[in-house]
């Protein structure tokens, strides 16, 4: 028997930087505003953006393929319509250090994000659709309920759209979407770690990583609805910790052999606890690929190197100044410079964007999706198709 322990932290939330076309929530979708920028420690520092609005993130990513030992076969490394289109056949990857010229030949994986509810085209359909047209993958955002009351503002201003207290539950709707296809990816965008039994959720991850066959990704982050966090017993200022508590915990019960974990905020006895994650431990990492969400600082990035895979940012916006600063705070780490993972996230993606993110190394973007019926959908994924394609403009 084994004992884990995972250290904490106790930071409070950076801010998300907005303006008037960027946006908050990762666990949401956003409009149009001309809301100034949250303040520091308000919790926005997890965002996200709406179809509407006009991502400018660049990031990048050093994708392991389809046979990776990170992601195990049949993971992410597969999806899309060409299911080699991930191999890397260009002798070294670049990772982060830049694109070759044969790197920048590989099509751009484009995986998209919805807020899918009770009123919007169902998983079982647009998965199909997605693994269908060569989408990468299907990440989902998560909220539990919208307080009615409550004094944390909207982070990117005027009232919360109405799909945010009628999402579905993430793990249930990519469940459905695992059963119907064979490639498609499926990820979190993101989970809000915090607010689950670490027990229930390790059970949960692990079940659709497996049912899945490795397909899943696992995007993290810290939230913003503070009302909504406190209806789940979590401090607000204390929550960055138990997500790297949560994570500990969850490592213990993915492990091989049976492993106790006694951290901060909870504990569990060596026990058996199967399926296990697909993915074999890299590094620190364990479980599914497992990206953080948030803004850059060095809070952030020390929870990424001590946790997790990579980063989920959101737009592109000051990302080409941030990332030494990320790899810097990797290598002090000891990990694996070529294993870094950057994914931007919430893109509207257009040709001089791509073609931006490729010179970075980035293999995949998450496009929006508008939260809406079948119809409207569809047309969102004909306007991206080209860029599915490699002939986007």
């Amino acid at each position: 028997m084994k004992a884990a322990k995972l250290p904490g932290s106790d930071g409070t939330a950076a801010s998300c930087r907005t303006s008037a076309r960027t946006y908050a929530a990762y666990a949401g979708v956003v409009r149009h505003s001309t809301a100034p920028s949250p303040p520091a420690g308000s919790g926005a520092e997890v965002c996200s953006t709406p179809w509407s609005v006009t991502s400018r993130m660049s990031s990048e990513l050093p994708w392991k393929g389809r046979e990776s030992a990170a992601f195990g076969a049949g993971a992410w490394g597969r999806a899309g319509r060409n299911a080699d289109r991930s191999v890397w056949t260009g002798g070294e990857r670049p990772g982060m250090h830049g694109a070759s010229s044969a790197y920048e030949r590989q099509p751009m994986r484009i995986a998209v994000t919805i807020f899918l509810t009770d009123e919007t085209i169902t998983p079982v359909r647009l998965a199909r659709e997605l693994e269908q047209r060569g989408f990468a993958g299907l990440y989902l955002p998560e909220h539990t309920h919208i307080p009615v009351e409550r004094t944390t503002p909207y982070p990117a201003g005027g009232e919360l759209p109405r799909e945010y207290g009628r999402t579905l539950d993430p793990f249930v709707a990519l469940g459905q979407a695992a059963a119907v296809t064979d490639r498609l990816g499926l990820g979190t965008g993101i989970t809000l770690a915090a607010q689950h039994d670490p027990i229930d959720l390790a059970k949960q991850i692990a079940t659709l990583d497996h049912l899945s066959a490795g397909r899943f990704t696992l995007g993290l982050g810290f939230g913003w609805n503070v009302e909504e966090a406190a209806d789940h017993g979590v401090e607000w200022r204390t929550r960055r910790a138990l997500v790297r508590d949560r994570m500990g915990l969850m490592r213990a019960l993915w492990a091989d052999e049976p492993t106790a974990y006694d951290g901060e905020f909870a504990s569990v006895r060596a026990s058996t606890a199967y399926p296990k994650p697909v993915q074999k431990p890299r590094g620190p990492v364990s479980g599914p690929r497992t990206l953080v969400g948030g803004a850059a600082g060095p809070k952030l990035f020390a929870d990424i190197c001590a946790y997790a895979d990579g980063w989920l940012p959101i737009g592109g916006r000051g990302l080409t100044e941030a990332l030494p600063a990320l790899r810097a705070a990797w290598a002090d780490a000891g990990r694996d410079p070529a294993a870094l993972q950057v994914v931007p996230y919430a893109v509207r993606p257009s040709a001089g964007k791509l073609a931006h993110f490729a010179e970075l190394g980035v293999e995949e973007v998450v496009a929006q999706l508008p939260p809406e019926g079948e119809t409207e959908v569809l047309r969102a994924l004909d306007a991206l198709q080209p860029f599915v394609d490699g002939q986007g403009s």
